[in-house]
């Protein structure tokens, strides 16, 4: 599994669904990153799994119909869950027992099955498919053809242009997207970025303007922080980040390591209870930020020296590869300026 928490909390119900032997390992954070409660629920199906911590080995298939689950630690458990519902071969009910926190992931998760022929019933608190669900591949060709863009990373340059000289223009993003992510354009609405949008098109243009201090709730953009604590260093005033106690639980500490990314490059970053404030002055004064090898670490220190009065040394750069191997050839492109520096 690499480092990726998604692709374990995916791969853990449906793997196990096909499989009656398989092993899972990870490295980096992935073992002490939230799953117990995914585990649990397999071990009450009947899989017998050898350790509650990666790497471990399952034995007996993954079969269940009703199942309960907590929404308030990763909407990756649900997502996991719906995608393995098919291969169960009963009706499946899934009912969130806390409040579904990152909702829109999960809609995301939604969104895709119906493309390959799965019908998901939404009810207040629970999901239902039936049975007579199965996959196809019917019309794939088109599907793959629409994979839109990742609003996560668009919003890393959505920013950019919002606090750097030049307009930043982004082609081919789907503006009707069921991604949570597609909040930046209100967020950067919001705080004062001139903001331009032709959904016909699917083009976005940002420009510079006053941007001002505001409230941000995190809830349901987790992946968001990092890149946001960047734009409120270029406002003057406080803003407070709300809502961020499961960003502990990500490639990094996130919320840790998006305070020390602040405050290492000169600006003023606090932590509160559950909650960040940054005390933005317009501008940070640059130096040396560790990614934590966490790749929205690294993209969003990149990001940050477009305010800085001096370069930013970062350590761990390699950390974006993660999700956007090309980034650094994107920032250029857009005027930004790298260069790897060899310190054996």
């Amino acid at each position: 599994m690499g480092e990726s928490g998604t692709t374990f909390r995916f791969m853990l119900p449906v793997i196990t669904s096909l499989l009656d032997r398989c092993e899972f390992s990870g490295r980096g954070r992935l073992p002490q990153r939230p799953i117990k409660e995914l585990v649990d629920i397999l071990k009450k199906s009947g899989c017998l799994i050898s350790s509650d911590k990666l790497p471990f080995k399952i034995t007996n298939k993954f079969r269940f119909n009703n199942v309960d689950i907590r929404g308030d630690i990763s909407s990756q458990y649900i997502s996991g869950l719906l995608l393995c519902a098919p291969m169960q071969n009963e009706d499946v009910r899934i009912d969130i027992i806390s409040k579904l926190e990152s909702k829109p992931y999960v809609d995301m998760t939604i969104d895709v099955m119906k493309k390959y022929g799965i019908e998901v019933v939404q009810e207040k608190k629970s999901y239902f498919i039936s049975k007579n669900n199965k996959y196809t591949n019917k019309g794939i060709s088109d599907i793959i053809q629409k994979i839109e863009g990742d609003w996560s990373n668009v919003a890393f340059f959505l920013v950019a242009g919002a606090i750097g000289s030049k307009q930043v223009e982004i082609k081919g993003l789907n503006l009707n997207s069921v991604q949570g992510d597609m909040k930046i354009l209100e967020i950067l609405k919001k705080i004062g970025a001139k903001v331009e949008i032709d959904i016909n098109s699917g083009v976005v243009k940002i420009n510079k303007h006053i941007l001002k201090q505001t409230d941000i709730d995190i809830c349901d953009i987790p992946d968001l922080l990092p890149i946001l604590t960047v734009l409120a260093s270029a406002c003057i005033g406080k803003t407070r980040f709300y809502n961020i106690s499961r960003l502990r639980l990500k490639e990094s500490d996130r919320i840790k390591s998006s305070v020390d990314m602040i405050n290492s490059l000169g600006g003023i970053a606090t932590e509160e209870e559950n909650s960040l404030v940054i005390e933005g002055k317009g501008y940070l004064k640059g130096g040396e930020v560790s990614s934590y090898n966490d790749h929205r670490i690294a993209m969003s220190a990149t990001i940050a020296s477009i305010i800085c009065e001096n370069p930013v040394i970062l350590d761990e750069e390699n950390a974006v590869n993660k999700s956007y191997v090309n980034f650094y050839e994107d920032f250029e492109k857009l005027g930004g300026r790298y260069v790897i520096i060899d310190r054996k």
